[in-house]
């Protein structure tokens, strides 16, 4: 019979892997040499990033003053906070994606695996793991592969856009990674000048349509303080709508440009430094542990 052994202290361990270090070591170059390769080959992401700030307008409570004197209610217009926060939802939405896939630029890069360049059409991803997932869709009777929409861009910016609240401040940061760093702040740009076109859009239509019935009040009221305060809400809409004409910023400013990182922040080579350190070293050890005990067996 043989005899059973005791099981081996911490400390005994410990001084058979130092015994073994030249083949722990030979086991953390591999690995080494494996992260070196990764790193050498895989896509560099950059960081790109553009603060937005709300514009600051002192007319609201102005305009809800005189709302007041009207109707004997608050006014009615939005708080520069409710439009930011409208920016905000807008700059990802489908609202904004319908606008965006129309850009050939965008769409063909963001849908590159979805892009035949030399035929020029759309086609479904090509590859084993695609072909499998449109065979369980054909088997559960979905619907078939269909070009990127507007919808389709929105559920991928959801999930590609990241928002940081700047802290004390009314400001966010909007950020995208991606290896192209020039195509990340044209992506960004359309994304900022999309959502402000249409939030404008909306407001120059809800104030012809309030200018249409100031005027219609103005023929019938007789009394001089309402007439008056018609007169003032007329002449700060006319003045708003020759803001709302020019090109300058509505919902939101971009504070400063967009910029992107000088370097790539993806794969960060401390963190693959170490995560390649701690498995080099346990690979090595189980290796010295399983071969002591295959020889003791």
């Amino acid at each position: 019979m043989k005899e059973t052994q005791d099981p081996l202290s911490l400390f005994e361990i410990l001084q058979m892997l130092w015994g073994a270090k030249r083949k722990i070591a030979a086991a953390l170059a591999l690995v080494y040499f494996v992260a070196i390769i990764f790193i050498f080959f895989s896509d560099k992401q950059y960081e790109t990033q553009l603060v937005i700030s709300p514009i600051e307008d002192g007319k609201n409570a102005q305009i809800g003053n005189l709302l007041k004197v009207i109707t004997g209610n608050e006014g009615t217009s939005g708080t520069q906070s409710g439009a930011m926060a409208e920016f905000m939802h807008l700059l990802t939405s489908a609202t904004a994606g319908e606008v965006l896939i129309k850009d050939e630029r965008i769409s063909q890069t963001i849908f590159a695996r979805e892009w035949d360049p030399s035929e020029k059409v759309w086609h479904a991803p090509r590859g084993i793991f695609p072909r499998v997932k449109a065979a369980v869709r054909w088997l559960l009777r979905y619907p078939g592969y269909a070009p990127p929409t507007g919808y389709t861009l929105s559920a991928y910016l959801q999930k590609a856009i990241k928002v940081v609240p700047i802290k004390s401040s009314p400001m966010v940061e909007v950020k995208f990674y991606n290896v192209d760093p020039r195509f990340s702040e044209y992506l960004l740009e359309k994304m900022f000048a999309a959502s402000d076109k249409f939030l404008r859009q909306q407001k120059i239509e809800r104030v012809y349509k309030t200018l249409a019935h100031l005027n219609k009040r103005l023929e019938t009221v007789e009394n001089v303080v309402h007439r008056k305060s018609l007169s003032d809400l007329l002449l700060y809409y006319e003045q708003e709508l020759m803001l709302l004409e020019t090109d300058q910023p509505f919902a939101a400013r971009k504070l400063g440009e967009v910029r992107s990182s000088n370097s790539s922040v993806s794969p960060k080579l401390m963190t693959v430094f170490i995560l390649s350190t701690l498995i080099g070293l346990l690979l090595g050890s189980v290796r010295v542990l399983l071969l002591r005990k295959i020889r003791a067996a």
